[in-house]
């Protein structure tokens, strides 16, 4: 056997696998961008049992229904409870970088929270959808909202 022809089959053997990496996670499901990544875990937060109990939704809504959640966040007072955004200039570029190491929410800048169906004047956006019935917020996540959501998330609301 020709040792060039062995080591050119074993370095073939070895790159395979290499190849092949990138189409198999292409194949298991889309990757999901590190921001609308944070984005989902900010949706987890404000459906969060102890986040709901400090807030004033609780009050303003005791029934606590996810169309109620939504309404709340977009209202004046719910506003005032969202996280900070990314460059809003309401922290300093280190302040907001310990807020994120320390697993606090801070909204990616760039990215947008919206009710009911995707805004097309915007890119990266979660969207935010309450199903009453079942007792969930929907959350979409959308690179392009012209194109089918990039994920899908469900958050069960417990006020109790």
């Amino acid at each position: 056997m020709n040792t060039a022809s062995a080591t050119s089959r074993s370095t073939r053997a070895r790159l395979i696998p290499v190849l092949a990496a990138p189409l198999l996670v292409g194949c298991g499901g889309t990757e999901i961008p590190g921001d609308l990544e944070r984005g989902f875990r900010i949706v987890q937060w404000w459906t969060n049992p102890s986040m709901l109990a400090r807030s004033s939704f609780a009050i303003s809504y005791p029934d606590g229904q996810p169309s109620e959640l939504l309404e709340f966040l977009y209202s004046p007072i719910g506003l005032a409870e969202w996280p900070p955004m990314e460059g809003s200039g309401e922290f300093s570029s280190d302040e907001e970088a310990l807020l994120v190491q320390s697993g606090q929410p801070v909204i990616p800048a760039g990215l947008r929270f919206v009710h009911g169906r995707p805004d097309t004047s915007h890119g990266k956006q979660i969207v935010l959808v309450p199903d009453d019935k079942k007792g969930l917020i929907i959350a979409e996540a959308y690179i392009d909202p012209h194109q089918p959501p990039l994920a899908r998330r469900e958050y069960r609301l417990k006020t109790d």
